[in-house]
């Protein structure tokens, strides 16, 4: 599956987890799932386990009921995830997403979080 052209992704280590920063819309379910098979393939690469997204410049126009999906691809494709604390800042427009990704997420097992500012999804994460 090529890499969304329209999707920016840059990765940087910190001392204390990795900030990835991302740009772009998702309009598909298959570009989230792209997206977060390159994360992995990515974070094998490091021993740190925390990752914070800033993903306030990212737009997704795939309906909230996507998020669920985007789950269960954590769940039987990319079983890595649960071994991540992850933060996720997103803007207002994606809130909805977000959080439903998230509440499934941790219903699921995973350590999963939304978050509107870079403040608080840094002190939650390194908490």
């Amino acid at each position: 599956m090529p890499f969304p052209k329209k999707i920016a992704l840059q990765f940087t280590p910190t001392e204390n987890y990795t900030l990835i920063y991302s740009e772009g819309t998702r309009s598909t379910l298959s570009d989230s799932t792209k997206l977060a098979e390159i994360i992995a393939d990515k974070m094998r690469e490091t021993p740190n386990k925390k990752l914070l997204l800033d993903y306030r410049k990212a737009i997704y126009t795939i309906p909230s009921s996507d998020a669920y999906n985007l789950v269960k691809v954590f769940e039987l494709k990319l079983t890595d995830y649960r071994q991540y604390k992850m933060a996720v800042i997103v803007s207002k427009q994606n809130e909805d997403f977000g959080r439903v990704w998230a509440s499934v997420g941790r219903q699921r097992g995973f350590d999963f979080e939304i978050f509107k500012t870079f403040e608080e999804a840094e002190s939650w994460l390194l908490s």
